[in-house]
């Protein structure tokens, strides 16, 4: 089978939403228990509680004061991030905007656009997903060929066909979780 699909920004954002969504929920550490959060939260309790007990005099104008820097840490932290963000968006006339031709096959995805053709085995996808409009064959944590569904003419034909095709010569059952 195969398609040609015109790849935009917008399909870039969505990816790369579902990448720092899925991504990062799938990564658990301590501050996620609940009872970490209950406990520290309890100690940090104690200590104002403690402190405030100590000294009668609290100064609101150093209240404040730190509170103004806090805010403003914030801000620039959101601020650079987003350039971060922007920074990494694909270039207009670079690999991932504009027309690609995917076939699928026993040999594996054979991808093909302006001035590049690539050919990658089934034993290199580590899972396909179908979310978010896109269909997501992934071949590294963040690498994957994008599909958006509104580009192809019956998207969940696609999807059964590469699916099967994937549990063919794998043997592996697809990892849609």
């Amino acid at each position: 089978m195969e398609i040609t699909i015109e790849l935009t920004l917008d399909h870039w954002k969505s990816f790369q939403k579902y990448l720092e969504k899925e991504r990062t929920s799938s990564v658990k550490n301590i501050t996620d228990n609940f009872w970490f959060n209950l406990f520290s939260w309890m100690v940090l309790a104690f200590v104002f509680m403690f402190i405030f007990r100590k000294f009668n005099d609290f100064h609101w104008q150093s209240a404040v004061f730190v509170v103004g820097i806090i805010i403003l840490i914030a801000i620039m932290v959101i601020y650079k991030s987003k350039k971060i963000y922007a920074a990494y968006q694909p270039e207009i006339g670079g690999a991932f905007l504009g027309t690609h031709n995917l076939r699928f096959d026993e040999d594996g995805i054979h991808s093909y656009g302006k001035c590049y053709e690539s050919r990658n085995g089934w034993e290199t996808v580590k899972s396909i997903k179908n979310e978010v409009g896109l269909i997501m064959l992934f071949i590294d944590t963040s690498v994957a060929f994008i599909i958006p569904k509104d580009k192809v003419d019956n998207s969940d034909a696609l999807f059964d066909h590469i699916c099967s095709l994937y549990t063919q010569i794998t043997s592996r059952p697809v990892n849609n979780d």
